[in-house]
């Protein structure tokens, strides 16, 4: 059976998406797939149950070789605002995700990762809330991880709001349960102007968070849900060795990530630069300590 919403990428064709909507959706989602098959129909259904349906799926599989191709296949089959598109090779994660995001036609997008799932009015807050405040560059609503659905005192619920400064320091409070903020609904032409997405470093996800804080705020709706899955690279045994590219990252972990930071906090007063740089300081140094943690862990196994 074939399918204009199904789309293969083959060494030697150029890379193309054969449909054309009528009128551009609002919202673009991207969702990056590899080897999902036990938890992707989960994140799909979640999606196709939101209240707001002004929206595209393009789902691109990473060269998937279980039944993730059957899978999403299937579903681009009975609904139109699914696109989805094959890798004739592996990608990698974030090259992946860039792909996505060049294909968005939304006026919002956000990534939505193949074992995460959404409350059903996830999209509608969000666009409500980034349609009425112009100062938003993105929203979000509280998440949580698998399993805590039930549990309020675990759901992550800050928000990124105030002048620059306080946007930084409050991200760099609370970093280390930033995950919803990448997965914001985000306005499509901030988000294309963040030049980095293709770097794969330690701490590369907040560093594109810190690029948002220094566009504009960042809201957390108070309604809807996030629920992340518990398979990401966070969860692994030593993420910081997986994410380790140069020498200097097995004392500093966090190098590229501060030296971004850095560069967007140049034009800070001083009194403002200093203040954030000590909670910087903070950030690396609980870093250098859970690299090291985990580093002896693994060698004495």
């Amino acid at each position: 059976m074939s399918n204009d919403k199904v789309v293969t990428l083959t060494d030697g064709l150029e890379e193309r998406l054969s449909v054309e909507a009528d009128l551009n959706p609002k919202v673009t989602i991207g969702m990056p797939a590899y080897n999902g098959a036990k938890t992707i129909e989960k994140a799909i259904n979640s999606l196709l149950a939101q209240t707001f349906k002004d929206f595209e799926l393009i789902i691109s599989d990473d060269a998937s070789d279980d039944e993730t191709e059957n899978i999403c296949q299937r579903y681009a089959l009975k609904d139109s605002r699914i696109i989805y598109v094959r890798q004739a090779q592996n990608l990698g994660e974030l090259p992946n995700s860039k792909f996505l995001l060049d294909k968005a036609k939304g006026k919002y997008f956000m990534w939505a990762a193949d074992d995460d799932w959404r409350s059903p009015e996830f999209l509608e807050v969000n666009v409500s809330a980034l349609d009425s405040n112009l100062k938003f560059v993105a929203s979000t609503s509280p998440n949580c991880f698998e399993g805590e659905e039930n549990k309020y005192d675990k759901y992550v619920n800050f928000s990124l709001e105030g002048s620059p400064k306080e946007r930084y320091v409050n991200f760099l409070q609370n970093a280390w349960h930033s995950h919803g903020i990448f997965y914001s609904l985000i306005r499509t032409e901030i988000i294309e102007n963040y030049k980095n997405l293709n770097l794969n470093y330690a701490g590369c996800d907040w560093s594109f968070d810190l690029f948002l804080c220094s566009k504009g705020e960042i809201n957390r709706a108070k309604e809807g849900l996030t629920i992340f899955g518990r398979f990401g690279l966070s969860m692994s045994k030593n993420p910081w060795k997986d994410l380790r590219n140069k020498p200097i990252e097995f004392f500093i972990p966090l190098y590229e990530f501060t030296k971004y930071a850095l560069v967007l906090m140049k034009n800070l007063k001083y009194n403002e630069w200093s203040h954030i740089f000590v909670k910087l300081l903070k950030v690396n140094i609980q870093a250098m300590r859970s690299n090291y943690q985990k580093t002896i862990k693994e060698f004495i196994k």
